[in-house]
């Protein structure tokens, strides 16, 4: 069995959490399809305790405490900006780190179908695709904030930061 360091269980279910949060203030909104969004919830959440399962519970929910705090420190400083910003901005920082190869993300996975089905439900209505691409733009600089945050709380950062790489480009 391969060790994983509680720093890169953290990074493993980072993506999950922050999704997880994003559909749970989806969950709120008046247009959104309850039942979609709650399972889609119910997705996302288990891929977050997935990196912790082989772990004794009282260490799960240590490292759970831990995952909190620091989806809140990527999170918390978008609060004052629209669901569609922050749900834009985690799927540009989801993409980074993934064609980085900074996660890899089986075809198969049940997170990635949970953020499929997410956007699918999102997609249904034509105002919702207008919005997504007027925030494109600051929710992609937002994508590049997050990374520099968790950054500097010590993850990720054994990989190049995908996002000074796009520059370039």
């Amino acid at each position: 069995m391969i060790h994983l360091s509680d720093r890169r269980r953290i990074e493993l279910a980072l993506p999950a959490s922050m999704m997880a949060r994003i559909v749970r203030q989806l969950s709120d909104h008046p247009e959104t399809d309850r039942a979609t969004i709650v399972a889609i919830g119910r997705d996302c959440d288990l891929a977050q305790f997935a990196p912790f399962q082989d772990m004794a519970a009282e260490r799960q929910r240590a490292l759970h405490k831990r995952l909190l705090r620091t989806r809140a420190a990527a999170l918390d400083w978008m609060e004052n900006r629209s669901i569609a910003t922050a749900y834009v901005a985690v799927v540009r920082w989801i993409q980074a780190i993934t064609e980085a190869e900074i996660l890899v993300l089986a075809d198969d996975a049940p997170f990635l179908a949970a953020c499929e089905r997410l956007l699918e439900a999102i997609q249904e209505r034509p105002r919702n695709v207008e919005l997504l691409g007027e925030v494109d733009r600051s929710a992609t600089k937002a994508a590049r904030r997050i990374h520099e945050i968790l950054a500097d709380q010590g993850y990720y950062r054994e990989f190049d930061n995908p996002f000074e790489r796009r520059e370039a480009a």
